[in-house]
């Protein structure tokens, strides 16, 4: 399928193709010197003390989080691999509505709500947890 053809685009399973995945709290934790691997060396100091901890796991990456979101610079946690998704294609109104159907403002703010909801009690469990650990 060529990525500019959008008819060629018939339904959710040809869609899934068409996604980029990137993961966007992904570091390395080894780097090559003279030859061999070594811990990687990061400005921040908790990156660099995560990459020695996963190198000496023999682990090739290490993921992580701010622990304060308001303040993405100061600590650093562990966490799990978090992405984001790219369409490769552009699509236009009337290809979208084809492909995912069309929405009524009812059923678009229902899903948008449910959406609200998990992202609440996600955030909830992020602060037990961090209450849990002090």
């Amino acid at each position: 399928m060529k990525l500019n053809d959008v008819n060629l685009l018939k339904d959710l399973k040809d869609l899934k193709y068409l996604f980029h995945r990137t993961c966007t709290n992904m570091y390395h934790s080894y780097t090559w010197e003279n030859g061999e691997k070594k811990p990687m060396w990061y400005r921040h100091p908790d990156l660099s003390k995560m990459a020695k901890e996963a190198f000496e796991k023999g682990e090739d990456y290490f993921f992580c989080k701010p622990k304060n979101p308001d303040n993405p610079n100061g600590e650093l946690i562990p966490d799990e691999p978090r992405y984001f998704y790219s369409l490769k294609l552009e699509l236009d109104e009337e290809k979208f509505e084809e492909v995912f159907g069309k929405w009524n403002g009812k059923e678009c703010a229902k899903a948008l709500q449910k959406r609200w909801e998990r992202k609440m009690e996600e955030s909830q469990k992020d602060l037990e947890e961090e209450k849990d650990e002090r």
